[in-house]
């Protein structure tokens, strides 16, 4: 299983980057294939609405093929970090939308591997 790690905080290495860091060193630890992102370190445009994604197909600042991901899990820090301390429940978490799950539901088993 390959682990993307994005980090979107402002702060190179600050607490989100580091909070990542060790998630992703705790699942390669296990066997994952991870890599951890700063946004910070890209130059990143927004659409200007010129339609080459309807028309073209693709659009005019993404360059080349990238490979979908199985399962994308969101969740703010501040729950992640109650979720590894053992002061939130991941469950009620998640039922309260403060998880937010795309993709392979199928992946999410896997977790329990990595995690537990």
């Amino acid at each position: 299983m390959f682990i993307l790690g994005i980090n979107g905080s402002p702060r190179r290495r600050g607490n989100t980057y580091k909070l990542l860091e060790m998630f992703l060193n705790s699942c390669a630890a296990k066997g994952a294939d991870t890599k951890l992102i700063s946004l910070v370190d890209y130059d990143i445009r927004y659409c200007m609405g010129c339609d080459s994604c309807f028309i073209e197909g693709k659009c005019v600042f993404c360059e080349g093929e990238h490979e979908k991901p199985n399962v994308v899990v969101t969740t703010p820090s501040r729950v992640w970090l109650g979720v590894a301390r053992g002061e939130v429940n991941p469950v009620t978490a998640f039922f309260k939308r403060e998880y937010r799950v795309e993709g392979d539901w199928r992946a999410l088993k896997r977790f329990r591997e990595l995690f537990g």
